[in-house]
């Protein structure tokens, strides 16, 4: 996904570690570009950026830069899953219930 920012960001960021997962954001093809914004010309920096989520481990930066690409890669290629509406989740309990023989 192409993101902006008026500041250079860091080629990954470690945003969180949960549960003994890693969730890691990597930026790449970052550009320096000058654009004009009600008549006022700024510098932003555009890059390309996914999230992937990987196991913790030690030297996990190292682990990060010597994987790189493929780390990048994989974030591309994640499926997105759509989250199911209330109305949806309510709909698939209501027919496990009933085949369930309608006992909870």
């Amino acid at each position: 996904m192409k993101v902006q920012s008026k500041i250079r960001p860091s080629d990954y960021w470690i945003r969180k570690i949960e549960l003994n997962n890693a969730i890691i954001r990597l930026r790449k093809n970052i550009i320096e570009k000058t654009v004009e914004n009600e008549g006022v010309q700024e510098n932003i920096f555009e890059y390309d950026e996914v999230e992937v989520i990987i196991p913790n481990r030690r030297n996990l930066e190292t682990y990060i830069v010597e994987n790189f690409d493929a780390l990048f890669l994989m974030g591309e290629k994640q499926i997105i899953v759509e989250e199911k509406s209330l109305e949806q989740r309510i709909n698939e309990l209501e027919t496990l219930v009933l085949e369930l023989g309608g006992i909870i």
